[in-house]
């Protein structure tokens, strides 16, 4: 809603108010859980628990070992006691379909309200005064995950060989613990095959998760515009103001996932604010109008200073030129910088769990006799030399360190936010040709740009690669690197012993990104009737081409670069064609996405070298979509589209690859991960 209210002809108050309300629902396959592994139940001991255990009597104190009464016998049989305690033991990995599919149900309110007053002071200038304040509050629960400290009780199931709970049987299973008992605890059947859980354990074992987030914002500011005086070229244009803000941010979630005690990853609370007061100022300066080789040049600069709460003062200023020689052609050049303090989830986010894929261990192919700084780091961990000794033998009488399928993608690491992060700072060249001919007749309807941009950023926010670390650590024997990596010490589950188990990555400021490139865009609107057929044709078709682009992690580190890797491919292209007739219009969107290569620091290869064009490389891909718009009168109107129209499948980026976004396969931030898709939907003015 918005309203106004003219007080006279410099005062008009206004005031504006959005609200929005979304429900969303997911599901997905049932939870998959391993009795090992960093997420598992039983993650110190391997995912390896008893099967075997004492059952007490209260009134005596006797002591009977008995077998989990609900273990196969032929399971009991193979088992064995791994662990030196006197009881046979095993592990487990399981979907957990008898729990039924996971999702989610998210609730999230958004209201914004801005209230101020506009107005001419005199006949060149105008002022605006206003306070907006805006929130949005989410709440989520999901299910389909576990509590594993119950799931703990409900396995150490022993036979209540004593009557324990009073039924008249000696044979019943009981959970062990007394405590566990008093609080409701039931065996788990995991040994007999899919929903042999009962309902009354699924419900101990169930743990919904909860999270709930909330943002706020509030800004007041005022600003002058418009022109202070008349120059033979024409008006000088200023516009100068001041603006406060405050953001607020926390997200919580519930106590297990918290502890990472529900089967999924780890994740801590956000919470956190910062405030800052701005003043700014720009001018345009018309130098030369309608003079020979000049139809125009115009002069530009604006300047902002910022101080932050958090980063203190920064400043951020652009200059630049406008040339048109003729009305045809327009020549832009800029200079300018440009800062962003960091966010309250980068300064204040707790930290959260991921499993990152691409790892390249630097230990692989280690032996008890390499000779390189790098081996003897390795063999300095105990699991490191542990696996290269087990895989002595004649043919390899030095052994090998080696890892396994699980090794690989059972890598996790914690991602944690930095308060002591500075701001980054940009500084950027572009300059460009906008051709609009229109004085050549069979040119007029169309209009070209072309940008060049280069664009370095010091001190750019960056989470620290994990290769980088890891490469840091091992073979630089940089100690500092090495605090944020653990290794398995011994084989646990089917894990081995010296994979990596976390390898963390933390917030900070990098030695810097740049980029250049090209941006090239082409427009076209012809009315078809000037060639004697009904409608209007458009199109439009932009294209960006890369010439450098990489990243530093640390100052004074190598590059790394990042140019024509995925998602980020040197070519892309958008086009998008365009026809109406009558109330009636019909458009197609196409995107191109060029060729692409793993990322170097896992192939070892330069994208583009023959090495990573034969392994690594990722083909291009055209997606397109398509629109049909109706509209019957001035109030409504009805569309309908397809995305992603053919179906294009996106190339596989598989688990374990740098890129893959889980679940999918694929980098889904790039390609289409879900094909072909419909829509339909109604505006309606009133």
């Amino acid at each position: 809603t918005r309203a106004n209210y003219e007080i006279n002809d410099h005062f008009n108050a206004f005031i504006e108010g959005t609200y929005a309300s979304t429900k969303t629902t997911t599901e997905l396959e049932p939870f998959p859980l391993d009795s090992s592994g960093n997420n598992g139940i039983f993650p110190a001991t391997g995912g390896r628990f008893a099967i075997e255990g004492f059952s007490r009597n209260p009134a005596t104190g006797a002591q009977v070992l008995t077998v989990n009464p609900l273990v196969p016998a032929a399971i009991v049989a193979a088992a064995t006691d791994t662990n030196n305690d006197g009881f046979r033991d095993i592990g487990f990995t399981r979907r957990l379909s008898d729990f039924g599919n996971r999702g989610a149900t998210a609730d999230r309110d958004t209201f914004r309200i801005v209230g101020g007053l506009t107005g001419a002071i005199n006949d060149r200038l105008n002022y605006e005064a206003y306070y907006t304040y805006g929130q949005t509050r989410e709440s989520q629960l999901s299910n389909g995950q576990v509590n594993l400290l119950n799931f703990r009780n409900a396995l150490d199931v022993v036979q209540d060989v004593f009557d324990l709970n009073g039924n008249g049987s000696t044979t019943d299973a009981i959970c062990r613990d007394q405590n566990a008992r008093a609080q409701g605890c039931v065996p788990a059947d995991v040994f007999n095959g899919a929903g042999k859980l009962s309902p009354a354990a699924v419900q101990y074992i169930r743990a919904p998760s909860t999270l709930t987030s909330f943002t706020r914002q509030s800004v007041a500011g005022a600003n002058i515009s418009g022109s202070v005086t008349d120059l033979p070229a024409g008006p000088l244009g200023v516009s100068v103001g001041g603006e406060y803000r405050r953001e607020y941010s926390e997200q919580i979630f519930d106590a297990l996932t918290n502890a990472g005690l529900n089967g999924g990853n780890a994740l801590q609370n956000t919470k956190g604010s910062f405030d800052v007061y701005e003043g700014y100022g720009e001018v345009v300066v018309p130098i030369f109008k309608d003079q020979a080789f000049a139809k125009q040049l115009d002069l530009r600069a604006a300047g902002r200073v910022s101080h932050y709460s958090t980063v203190g003062t920064v400043y951020s200023y652009n200059y630049g030129l406008e040339y048109a020689p003729v009305s045809d052609i327009r020549f832009r050049v800029i200079r300018a910088q440009s800062t962003r303090a960091p966010n309250i989830g980068e300064l204040f986010g707790g930290s959260g769990q991921t499993f990152p894929t691409g790892i390249v261990d630097p230990c692989v192919g280690v032996t008890l006799v390499s000779t390189t700084a790098q081996s003897a780091n390795c063999r300095a961990a105990a699991g490191v030399l542990a696996n290269i000794n087990s895989n002595i033998s004649v043919a390899n009488p030095n052994g090998r360190f080696t890892l396994n399928q699980a090794d690989v993608q059972g890598i996790s690491g914690l991602n944690t936010s930095n308060p002591n992060l500075g701001e980054e700072r940009g500084r950027s060249w572009t300059a460009g040709v906008v051709i609009n001919p229109k004085s050549i007749s069979f040119l007029r309807n169309f209009a070209f740009t072309v940008d060049y941009f280069d664009i370095k950023i010091a001190k750019a926010i960056t989470s620290l690669p994990r290769n980088f670390i890891l490469q840091q650590c091992y073979v630089q024997s940089d100690p500092t690197f090495c605090q944020f990596i653990t290794r398995r010490a011994a084989a646990a589950g089917a894990n081995s012993a010296g994979s990596l188990s976390f390898v963390n990555s933390t917030s900070n400021n990098s030695g810097g990104i740049r980029t250049s490139g090209l941006d090239v865009t082409g427009t076209f609107h012809e009315d078809l009737s000037n060639w004697g057929l009904d409608g209007d044709l458009t199109a439009r078709v932009a294209w960006t081409y890369v010439f450098k682009g990489y990243t530093i992690p640390l100052p004074g580190a190598a590059r790394d670069e990042f140019n024509r890797e995925v998602g980020a491919s040197r070519n892309k292209v958008t086009g998008n064609l365009g026809y109406k007739l009558g109330n009636a219009s019909v458009s197609f969107t196409g995107r191109y996405i060029g060729p692409a290569y793993l990322d170097d620091q896992f192939s070892g290869y330069a994208p583009g070298s023959p090495e990573a064009s034969q392994f690594y490389r990722i083909g291009s891909k055209i997606y397109t979509d398509m629109q049909v718009q109706f509209t019957p009168g001035d109030h409504i109107e009805v569309y309908v589209g397809a995305d992603n129209l053919f179906n294009t499948s996106p190339p596989p980026v598989i688990s374990g690859l740098p890129g893959d976004v889980t679940g999918t396969e694929t980098d889904a931030g790039t390609y289409d991960a879900i094909g072909r898709r419909f829509y339909a939907g109604a505006r309606i003015k009133f």
